[in-house]
């Protein structure tokens, strides 16, 4: 019933399924290029512009897209905002984070 090619095929395709699972995540909590290490800084930035999806401010050391999705509200063109801003330090998730604190 069964040749002995068969037996072949389906033993390579159960060690190629197992291999399979074994590459997977099975740890949803780890980021994906992590872990990571940042360097934490708050900086005050003045706004310089405002663009389609956020604005640019002038930070100590240059200018800074900042989104709207990371501001607690919408500053207007010259006002100040505080910034927590995460630098990459080690591995490959985002480089740059930044969001409006207090």
């Amino acid at each position: 019933m069964w040749d002995e090619g068969d037996t072949v095929f389906k033993s390579m395709m159960g060690l190629a399924a197992l291999a399979g699972l074994g590459a997977c995540n099975l740890n949803p909590m780890q980021m994906v290029g992590g872990p990571c290490r940042y360097e934490t800084s708050i900086v005050e930035a003045k706004v310089v512009e405002q663009v389609e999806h956020g604005v640019v401010v002038d930070t100590p050391e240059g200018h800074l897209y900042v989104s709207f999705d990371d501001l607690t509200d919408r500053p207007a063109t010259g006002e100040t905002v505080r910034l927590e801003r995460k630098r990459i330090l080690e591995g490959t998730c985002t480089p740059d984070i930044v969001r409006q604190v207090g």
